[in-house]
């Protein structure tokens, strides 16, 4: 836009006001054709010292853009992070039957624009006809959930956004849900295990903060090397073994140095003694305990799309239970593996630890 020879820089037209600082000279003298009450505001500028001008051109936005009130009010989202199959499922269902909090499963991996070879793959054909075949945890199928329906019609056409965009994005649909519903949401959860990408976020829209969820290494290496057993493979717990050993040494080190508030917890700890775990939980997350979150089939209103099948289980959702099938079949190889200090203290820190939060700064606030 030009303004009695001047044209409008990036910062001088912000926010709907337009804010002419190359145009004050002009303005002053009285040749602008802009209207009126834009040319009151140049004339005040013009008015002013350089470094009053230069507040009012560069600063005063800033500080109006965060006194609103849609920016101060940030959006809370609480991240399970993780191994799969660690409990991460029943945990979201969980936590989306407490009236404050609402699940969305595993959102990421749906928002990941999908790679060439991966059309055939639940996250590309979401974006097609499976919308109307896959049911979301609240009844509907994908395409006629309140949630998932308008973000998976908006989703191909802006694949090319960035991930945190399209997050925001979902967020925006829930915010729409929740105020048609009249209702109060403290909390999103989001809880795709493996990503790696949110925890070091920095958004000032977004507060985060971490649940890290982990299985001791027996049980998990037990559920995994189930089909290597079956299969008479050689040494079936190895690989599994390596896999757990890896990525939790991983996933630790990233969460420490995301400077996020991390809350540890672990799935024998919470499978053995929901209630327990459940209300240290609710006291970091600042919200009161409520007993709907220990029948979680019978009570959780979150919209998971993808994730364990176990969600549409209602017996096994009806309660938090712990699976002891390894117990009667510890493999040796765990076994042996737990004489080495650090997988024995690894194991011991993120399972069993009385010490919930990871960042001790982070976690305090």
């Amino acid at each position: 836009m030009q303004c009695g020879g001047g044209r409008l820089g990036p910062l001088q037209a912000r926010h709907g006001s337009w804010v002419i600082g190359s145009c004050i000279p002009a303005l002053a003298k009285g040749r602008s054709p802009i209207p009126s009450a834009v040319a009151r505001k140049c004339r005040l500028l013009s008015s002013l010292s350089v470094w009053g001008q230069r507040f009012l051109i560069h600063v005063w936005p800033r500080l109006s853009l965060w006194s609103r009130p849609e920016v101060m009010a940030r959006k809370k989202l609480l991240l399970i992070r993780g191994l799969g199959h660690s409990g991460t499922t029943i945990l979201d269902l969980a936590l989306g039957s407490h009236p404050s909090m609402i699940g969305l499963g595993e959102a990421l991996r749906i928002l990941r624009t999908p790679s060439p070879g991966e059309g055939h793959r639940g996250p590309a054909r979401l974006r097609a006809e499976l919308r109307h075949q896959r049911l979301c945890t609240c009844g509907r199928t994908a395409s006629s959930c309140p949630v998932w329906g308008p973000l998976l019609e908006w989703l191909p056409a802006h694949d090319h956004y960035p991930l945190v965009e399209k997050l925001q994005q979902l967020l925006a649909e829930v915010d729409n849900h929740v105020k048609q519903q009249g209702d109060a949401i403290e909390w999103m959860v989001e809880s795709y295990q493996d990503d790696m990408v949110l925890p070091f976020v920095d958004d000032p829209a977004l507060e985060i903060r971490i649940l890290y969820l982990t299985r001791d290494v027996r049980s998990w290496v037990h559920s995994r090397s189930r089909d290597g057993r079956h299969k008479k493979h050689w040494l079936p717990a190895l690989k599994p073994l390596l896999r757990w050993c890896r990525v939790n040494a991983r996933q630790e080190r990233l969460l420490q140095v995301s400077g996020r508030p991390v809350f540890r917890l672990g799935y024998e700890q919470l499978a053995l003694d929901p209630e327990t775990s459940l209300r240290r939980l609710c006291t970091w997350l600042e919200i009161p305990f409520d007993e709907q979150m220990l029948q979680p089939a019978q009570h959780s209103t979150s919209h998971i799309l993808a994730g364990n099948r176990m969600r549409f289980d209602a017996n096994r959702g009806a309660s938090i239970r712990y699976d002891g099938a390894w117990l009667g079949h510890s493999s040796s190889l765990v076994q042996l593996a737990l004489l080495l200090p650090w997988v024995r203290q690894l194991n011991q820190r993120l399972v069993y630890s009385k010490d919930h939060l990871l960042n001790h700064e982070s976690g305090s606030m």
